[in-house]
C-alpha cells in the first residue's frame, strides 16, 4: 500500500473528513486522482493525515473498503464498514515502557473467562473495556499501542482470524520484551485463533502450553476434552468437568 501510494500519487482531497473511530488514529482523510469523479478508480483512505490503509471504491449503495489490517503493504480485508488497522496505533503511540499497566486488563479478561457466567455481560469483562477506553485520545498513555492490539483483537477476532493471529504474535513479543513475562490470555487467544483458522495441531499445542502454566484454568480443561482422541481418557476428562465444575458456562455446552 505504502508503495502504491509513493508510485501513485494523489492530489485531490476529499472535503470533509470522516470520523470513523473513537480512537484518535480514526479521523479518515480521502483522495482522489482527479478533480472529476471517475468511479472506476479507486479513493485512496488515509488516516492521521500520513497513513495510508486502503481504499474505497464503488459508489452508494454499492461502495466497499479495502483495507491492509496487518501493515504488511497488502490490502486483505474487504468490507463495507470502517476498521481502524491495529498498525496505525500500534505505530503512533509514543510511550512504550516497561511498566507492565497491561496485565491488570489481561486478568480480567482472563478471570472472565473462569467465571461460571463468562465474559458476556461480565463486570469484569466491562471494567476491561472501561479501563481501555481511557487510551483512546492520549497518544502519550503508557503502553497504548498494546492496548490497542488487545482492544482490535477482541472486536474482530473471529472475521479477521489471520490477521489477528499476525497481532497476537507481535503483542506476545512486545509483552515479553516489555515485561519479561507472557500472560496466559495470550496463549488462550492464540489457541481461539488456531482453532478458528482450521490449524488444530498447533491450536492442540497452546492448549497444553496453557493447562501446564494454570491447571485449573476451567476453559482450557474444556479444550483439552474436546481434542482428545482417546475414548477413556475423554470420558474421564467430561466427568471432571461435569463433576467439579457443572456451573461453568463451558462445561453446560458439552
Amino acid at each position: 500500500m505504502q508503495n502504491f501510494v509513493k508510485n501513485n500519487l494523489v492530489k485531490f482531497r476529499v472535503p470533509d473528513d470522516k470520523i470513523v473511530s473513537d480512537w484518535k488514529e480514526g479521523i479518515a482523510t480521502l483522495y482522489t486522482f482527479s478533480k472529476v469523479w471517475d468511479e472506476t478508480k479507486p479513493i485512496l483512505v488515509f488516516v492521521n493525515q500520513f497513513y495510508p490503509i486502503g481504499v474505497l471504491q464503488g459508489t452508494s449503495p454499492h461502495a466497499y473498503y479495502i483495507f491492509d489490517i496487518d501493515g504488511d503493504g497488502i490490502l486483505d480485508k474487504k468490507t463495507d464498514s470502517f476498521i481502524l488497522p491495529y498498525w496505525v496505533v500500534y505505530g503512533n503511540s509514543k510511550n512504550k515502557t516497561k511498566n507492565d499497566n497491561l496485565s491488570k486488563i489481561m486478568d480480567l479478561f482472563y478471570e472472565s473467562f473462569q467465571s461460571d457466567i463468562g465474559p458476556y455481560n461480565n463486570k469484569k469483562m466491562i471494567e476491561a473495556f472501561n479501563i481501555m477506553n481511557q487510551y483512546k485520545e492520549d497518544i502519550d498513555k503508557e503502553n497504548r499501542d498494546l492496548i490497542y492490539l488487545l482492544f482490535f483483537y477482541s472486536k474482530y477476532s473471529v472475521v479477521l482470524p489471520s490477521q489477528s493471529l499476525k497481532l497476537l504474535d507481535l503483542l506476545a513479543r512486545e509483552f515479553k520484551s516489555r515485561f519479561n513475562k507472557i500472560h496466559p490470555l495470550i496463549i488462550l487467544y492464540t489457541a481461539e485463533t488456531l482453532i478458528n483458522l482450521g490449524k488444530t495441531d498447533e491450536a492442540k499445542s497452546k492448549i497444553l502450553e496453557l493447562r501446564k502454566i494454570d491447571p485449573q484454568f476451567i476453559p482450557a480443561k474444556a479444550y483439552e476434552y474436546k481434542f482428545e482422541r482417546d475414548k477413556t481418557k475423554v470420558l474421564e476428562l467430561l466427568n471432571d468437568l461435569k463433576k467439579n465444575h457443572p456451573n461453568h458456562w463451558i462445561v453446560k455446552q458439552l
